[in-house]
């Protein structure tokens, strides 16, 4: 079962449509819609109804959402402590750009980077124009892990999702 179809299954019962998670992960509806197949033919039970207004979860996708979630957050795990087992370095990656320095991130790292041996900091150039935004969002867990500018309240929101008061995960970013 590929993680990526199961993302895309989680971010559909977040949004409560096909089209409004294809706006949020920079793909077309038709994507999502394939995707979501190949989910439903893999268990062979239908995971959404699907109307005009949208997509509501099945009896039999309330019960696969469990374990979508459980498979997601396992395979994050794996990544993380096998990476830990084999002392590799990994890379996050910031982006920034003339428009949006890095510079107000910077006490932050350097608060944290000893929690985080296995870890460094690589500077990453990302748009600096003001009609590269959809641009700067499409890159975000692909080319960078971390992004420091001025977003969108909107944008944000679909793509950052707060857990337990202040801790944020950023969906397709950096897996700690």
């Amino acid at each position: 079962m590929d993680t990526n179809n199961l993302r895309t299954f989680i971010s559909v019962i977040k949004s409560g449509s096909f089209t409004k998670t294809a706006a949020q992960n920079f793909i077309s509806s038709t994507a999502v819609m394939k995707q979501i197949n190949r989910l439903e033919k893999e268990v062979d039970t239908k995971l959404f109804d699907r109307s005009s207004t949208g997509a509501t979860l099945t009896t039999s996708g309330e019960v696969f959402q469990k374990y979508a979630e459980t498979v997601i957050d396992l395979t994050n795990k794996v990544y993380v402590e096998c990476h830990k087992a084999d002392g590799a370095v990994q890379t996050i990656s910031l982006g920034t750009s003339l428009l949006h320095p890095s510079m107000p991130f910077m006490p932050t790292w350097n608060e944290i980077k000893d929690q985080l041996p296995n870890y460094q900091l690589q500077i990453t150039q990302i748009p600096g124009d003001l009609t590269a935004n959809n641009r700067e969002y499409a890159m975000l867990g692909r080319e960078c892990d971390i992004m420091i500018g001025t977003f969108d309240q909107a944008t944000t929101r679909s793509l950052v999702n707060v857990k337990g008061g202040d801790k944020m995960q950023v969906y397709g970013g950096l897996k700690m």
